[in-house]
């Protein structure tokens, strides 16, 4: 296996295999944001949640990077099946408080709010999704089994 070059963007720790880091290379690519992995891999997309000290309660920015993988694996023909899995003990604990607490106190406009985006993704898949759950699936963690 050939050593991987690491860069960092906004935020972002991105795996590159070719002159666009940022999109996701069609055998090998891995991107990691805001408590979510993306790794593409012979066709198959694998979302990993990866929050396990918060039980991967679901916060904004994750909701965001869900969306966004999910709106990637619709447009790339590559991608055959996306497989949601997470680290730790629960799948999730459904929505990070945090943020609803947010929006109430006016820190975070209710606008955005990105859960809508990821739930509309979801909605609208018209790939196979997979769920590798262990432990609870806790809110949204069912409502995702349900599509």
């Amino acid at each position: 296996m050939r050593k991987l070059e690491r860069r960092y963007i906004d935020g972002l720790t991105v795996i590159p295999h070719g002159p666009d880091p940022l999109p996701f290379h069609r055998t090998h690519g891995i991107r990691m944001t805001s408590h979510i992995r993306t790794q593409l891999d012979e066709g198959v997309l694998r979302i990993t949640l990866d929050r396990p000290e918060k039980k991967n309660a679901l916060t904004n920015d994750m909701y965001r990077a869900l969306g966004e993988a999910l709106q990637r694996a619709e447009a790339d023909d590559a991608i055959r099946v996306v497989l949601f899995e997470a680290e730790g003990d629960a799948f999730t604990a459904g929505n990070d408080l945090g943020d609803f607490a947010a929006v109430a106190a006016g820190k975070l406009a209710r606008e955005d709010m990105q859960a809508f985006r990821f739930l509309h993704a979801l909605a609208r898949a018209e790939k196979p999704y997979v769920a590798a759950v262990q432990g609870l699936a806790v809110g949204v963690g069912t409502t995702m089994l349900l599509h």
